[in-house]
């Protein structure tokens, strides 16, 4: 997707026992403070991409709960 993880902020996730779905909510931050921050979408351009991977089901990410036992997410 293009967009490095240190644009990641305020991630809280949040466990729905009943439903057995995970709320994942973060703010996307503005490009990195780096010297070649050239090839880094916008953050237009970089919410329109997470947009389009979570209709595809493409966006995934790995959790690792309570240190024990790893799990793959996919938004939807």
């Amino acid at each position: 997707m293009d967009v490095r993880q240190l644009r990641i902020s305020r991630l809280e996730v949040d466990h729905d026992e009943q439903d057995d779905i995970a709320y994942v909510m973060f703010t996307l931050l503005g490009k990195t403070p780096f010297n070649d921050n050239s090839n880094e979408p916008s953050v237009e351009d970089a919410r329109a991409k997470l947009q389009t991977a979570i209709d595809k089901n493409e966006f995934k990410f790995n959790v690792t709960i309570l240190n024990v036992s790893r799990h793959e997410l996919t938004a939807t």
